[in-house]
């Protein structure tokens, strides 16, 4: 059996000793080496366990050993072990439990809650503290913050806190209808929100805002598209035909439609005795489409009898 040197020290001691007693022919000498054994320390502290080695006039060596079972501070073994008889001043190396080894908190911002959680547990930690806060940028259920971050080391068993993604805040859209559109879409932008645009006539005066969609006061958040509807002004009308209208009746048909009539009407013969004072011609053409406000021209008729001379 392979003898420790621990117990080559006990044994060669024990030897010095019957030497001595043999050369003095079998009497006793008076000056002996008295053998100190090692007390059992296991589960005492550090401080106690070295106290009662100094009492016991053997030298403690302290060393720390990383230990799942026993907590940090106490006392795991002992070499020699208890028991083992030492001359005075041997060393005895004391064991102490410096907790398991640390392990580095991984990474969990950009998982989801269930993910961390797994993350957490193969590495022996545990998840600790969820709470939930909007972001615009990650989407909901996502960990956005995590407390310690990545990469600091913990014991085995210690809790990491994480902040989980409530997804981006809603609001409620303002109300942009009748805003000019560079002053609408600056609006928007203020909001980190996103825009289409569409355009169609309306009796709104052009690049006024007339609708959106979502409309006004309903909830959206950052990065929503929101539909922006701008008018092109108001749509194009069809000329009326005035044929046979007096004057003030053509005027009358134009400016129902948003028409004006030319101020100054001129005259042409006619052969017809009921256009006599009426439109005869028109510019644009009855059925032309045309922007309102634009002047249509009329040609009044004048008829005059003709006399025939035998």
């Amino acid at each position: 059996m392979r003898m420790t040197a621990f117990g080559l020290l006990a044994l060669l001691a024990t030897m010095v000793y019957l030497v001595f007693r043999a050369a003095g022919g079998g009497t006793p000498i008076t000056t002996t080496t008295v053998l100190i054994p090692v007390p059992n320390l296991v589960g005492m502290t550090e401080e106690e366990a070295s106290a009662e080695l100094v009492r016991l006039n053997l030298d403690p060596e302290l060393r720390t050993e990383a230990s799942s079972e026993v907590e940090p501070g106490i006392v795991i073994r002992t070499e020699p072990v208890a028991g083992t008889s030492l001359p005075p001043d041997s060393p005895v190396f004391v064991y102490v439990s410096a907790g398991e080894d640390p392990v580095a908190v991984p990474t969990l911002v950009g998982q989801t809650e269930e993910q961390a959680r797994q993350l957490l547990t193969d590495a022996g930690l545990i998840l600790g503290t969820v709470t939930t806060r909007p972001d615009a940028e990650a989407a909901e259920g996502i960990v956005i913050e995590q407390s310690p971050v990545a990469g600091i080391d913990l014991a085995p068993g210690e809790p990491v806190d994480i902040v989980v993604s409530e997804g981006a805040e809603e609001f409620e859209l303002p109300n942009l209808v009748g805003m000019e559109d560079g002053d609408a879409f600056s609006e928007l932008a203020a909001l980190d929100l996103e825009w289409d645009t569409e355009r169609e006539s309306s009796e709104e005066p052009e690049g006024t805002v007339i609708r959106t969609q979502p409309g006004a006061g309903e909830l959206v958040a950052a990065g929503d598209v929101i539909v922006v509807v701008i008018s092109n002004g108001p749509p194009p009308v069809a000329v009326p035909d005035l044929t046979g209208m007096t004057y003030d009746e053509a005027r009358e048909a134009l400016e129902d439609r948003g028409l004006e009539i030319g101020e100054n009407a001129p005259i042409a013969p006619t052969d017809d005795p009921d256009l006599d004072g009426r439109v005869i011609a028109q510019s644009p053409a009855a059925g032309t489409q045309v922007e309102r406000g634009t002047t249509v021209g009329v040609t009044l008729g004048n008829f005059s009898e003709t006399t025939t001379t035998t």
